[in-house]
């Protein structure tokens, strides 16, 4: 009977002392060399809203307030919108950002600029799950992020629910 073949494999005999093919290898990315200048700030992930289905009715909400915007010259909101259910055809909702400004002097008010910096979407009942993408041009000291949901003229029989993911990508 002959004895049983034992494939060859240089690395067998290998100790960490002795050069190796992985020593051929380039050297890792340098971190240095990534762009440091944009900041991802998660405004909220995957979260549920259900909004009234009365006709003619609005409700606003912020949904954060403060963000550290004063070093940003530019950005981008980024939506993401993972399900909707039960909404009426009238029914729309626009993701909105908004200049603050909040004051040590006054900690119990929103300085709110007139009018947003980014007008950001109308999510209807047409909208499919995605993401959806708006640049901005110039921020404020702060920012508010706030979601502006309008039912519209058409009642619907229930909540309307909507899951979805709001990030502000800033660049300094």
């Amino acid at each position: 009977m002959l004895p049983a073949r034992v494939p060859s494999n240089p690395d067998l005999d290998y100790t960490a002392n002795e050069p190796s093919v992985l020593d051929d290898l380039p050297a890792a990315l340098d971190p240095a060399s990534f762009d440091t200048s944009s900041e991802l700030v998660p405004i909220v992930r995957r979260a549920t809203y259900t909004f009234d289905g009365r006709s003619g009715v609005g409700e606003e909400l912020v949904i954060a307030t403060g963000v550290d915007t004063s070093e940003w010259r530019s950005g981008t909101l980024v939506v993401v919108v993972h399900d909707l259910t039960g909404w009426s055809s009238t029914a729309g909702l626009r993701v909105q950002g908004h200049s603050i400004s909040l004051v040590p002097d006054d900690p119990e008010r929103t300085f709110a600029a007139e009018t947003t910096f980014v007008s950001g979407f109308t999510i209807s009942a047409t909208t499919l799950p995605g993401c959806q993408v708006r640049a901005f041009a110039f921020v404020g000291p702060q920012a508010e992020v706030r979601l502006v949901f309008d039912q519209g003229a058409v009642e619907a029989t229930g909540g309307q629910t909507l899951t979805l993911s709001v990030y502000l990508l800033g660049r300094r």
